[in-house]
């Protein structure tokens, strides 16, 4: 099972067990384009492959956390994304849309 495979059973996990607000709020549709994204420039950005293997551990901390998502998790988890979106948008000129 590939890296993003593995990032998408975490979101489905994700989506699953948590309350919807809370998934809303994760950004999960986003989540998956970050990751799609990184898995097409890893084999020429390395940065990139480092960071879906990181993604891949964050998400799958986050989906066993079951109903204790906090403010605090929320925080860091729009920090992390903001982090990937400014790498694609910086290193291969994408844009949130």
């Amino acid at each position: 099972m590939s890296a993003l495979e593995r990032i998408n059973e975490s979101i489905n996990k994700l989506e699953g067990t948590q309350n919807p607000n809370i998934v809303k709020k994760l950004d999960a549709k986003l989540l998956r384009r970050i990751a799609t994204r990184f898995d097409e420039f890893s084999v020429e950005c390395n940065e990139c492959r480092s960071m879906l293997k990181d993604m891949e551990v964050y998400l799958r901390k986050l989906s066993d956390m079951k109903d204790t998502i906090d403010k605090d998790t929320l925080k860091e988890n729009f920090k992390i994304k903001s982090k990937y979106v400014a790498h694609l948008n910086k290193n291969h000129e994408l844009i949130q849309m």
